[in-house]
């Protein structure tokens, strides 16, 4: 959504008090820069200096940020039904496609597939109108899935399961959980960096699964769709869930650079499964995933946002940036907007080298910085990233190398356990035992 909201920009600073610019300038740039965490203190610090048609995006938009669907449903409707007009069509059809998306959360897909109904029923005599070819395939989903009582399971309030690390190749190694799938003995990677739950398209093909609905959209190294399958079960430890969605997806890419460091993710468990749960902890000391059914709701600044994959709150003397908490990439990196912003840094400290880097859609050849080290903090806790990638230019301008960064599975395993609450968006981090 980066972007999204420049004229909106423009068109309140023209129009706004003088007392109230500072305000609409910084929730405007915030907004067009998908800078969720510095629009959530700044709103909380001075919503009613915004004006009004900012203030009720930028409710609407925290609320879909920091994983509120509920609320960001009734923040959406307060946002179109005031200021419909002012939005233009290109942010109403992003609206519509939000509220869906929260009916999907909440399991309501029949409600996500009236009101795509709905918005392409209203549409119809523009047949250009911004987002219509992506609704139809959307619509076509939610019917799909509308069919199943997806995410089931016994009601217990915790779960364990297994957590195995897993060597892919020289670089490093990625979470894997031992499960049974359709009743098959399988491993999934464990992927918080996931927006889907995937299945790799020889896998999907090995065992039969038929799709009930095309054309989901992804992103990785590139752009692409993939057909959407349920599992009547997946079990893992002393965890059954019942009808899962799946994504199936060509993984490697018929690519055979990303077929060797690929090869063993072809059932990826993401976002779609790990926010069925209030929250849940990766215990590397343990050796175990723990999934809870509830958390105690608190007024803690959160430090976690869930655009679509998971991403937390990065701090470097003290300026803000947000980083993909990536446990399906086996190494740390730093993006491109990391680069912008640090070049002369990254220009004087760093060694210059060409590297690649496999994802969906093949892999991308990336200018790289190796930059020494770099210290940074997640809330009161600082850690540095050595030996890091810093990517100034990628052949492909894909999910993986855009952003300021993403933290993998390395950074992970330096920790004694994290902690993700999804209720309130925070993550803790535990040091080691024999760090203390």
């Amino acid at each position: 959504m980066r972007r999204l909201f420049f004229f909106l920009t423009v068109l309140l600073l023209n129009a706004a008090p003088l007392t109230a610019q500072n305000a609409d300038s910084l929730a405007g740039t915030y907004l067009n820069e998908s800078r969720w965490f510095e629009l959530a203190d700044l709103y909380a610090a001075d919503s009613q200096r915004i004006s009004p048609l900012l203030r009720d995006f930028s409710k609407a938009m925290l609320d879909q940020m920091f994983n509120r669907p509920r609320q960001a449903i009734s923040s959406i409707r307060t946002l179109l039904r005031r200021h419909q007009t002012q939005l233009g069509g290109g942010n109403v059809a992003s609206m519509m496609f939000l509220m869906a998306s929260d009916y999907s959360k909440l399991n309501r897909q029949d409600s996500a597939a009236w009101l795509l109904e709905t918005f392409l029923d209203q549409t119809k005599d523009s047949p250009n109108f911004p987002l219509r070819d992506q609704a139809r395939r959307s619509l076509d989903v939610y019917r799909a899935l509308s069919a199943y009582r997806l995410f089931e399971t016994d009601g217990r309030q915790s779960y364990n399961l297994p957590l195995r690390l897993e060597r892919t190749d020289s670089t490093g190694t990625l979470f894997m959980v031992p499960c049974s799938f359709n009743g098959k003995a399988s491993k999934a990677c464990f992927d918080t960096g996931a927006s889907y739950n995937v299945i790799s398209t020889q896998l999907a093909r090995k065992w039969g699964l038929r799709p009930v609905a095309h054309g989901v959209q992804v992103e990785g190294t590139a752009r692409g769709e993939g057909d959407v399958v349920v599992a009547d079960s997946i079990s893992m430890g002393n965890l059954t869930m019942r009808n899962v969605p799946f994504v199936v997806l060509d993984l490697q890419a018929n690519n055979a650079h990303a077929q060797s460091l690929m090869g063993s993710l072809e059932l990826i468990i993401g976002q779609p499964f790990l926010t069925r749960f209030a929250r849940y902890a990766i215990d590397l000391e343990r050796r175990a995933v723990f999934l809870y059914t509830d958390t105690v709701e608190t007024q803690e600044k959160p430090t976690l946002c869930l655009p679509n994959s998971l991403h937390a709150k990065v701090s470097r003397n003290g300026r803000v940036m947000d980083f993909v908490l990536d446990s399906g990439s086996t190494t740390s990196s730093l993006g491109t907007d990391y680069y912008r912003d640090y070049q002369r840094e990254v220009l004087a400290r760093g060694k210059w080298d060409i590297h690649g880097s496999a994802g969906y859609g093949g892999v991308s050849y990336n200018s790289v910085f190796v930059m020494p080290e770099v210290s940074l903090s997640i809330g009161t806790m600082p850690f540095s990233l050595k030996k890091v990638e810093v990517v100034a230019i990628s052949s492909h301008e894909g999910a993986l190398t855009r952003g300021y960064g993403r933290l993998g599975n390395d950074f992970m395993q330096r920790w004694g356990c994290l902690e993700i609450d999804n209720v309130n968006m925070v993550i803790t981090l535990t040091q080691k035992k024999t760090d203390k």
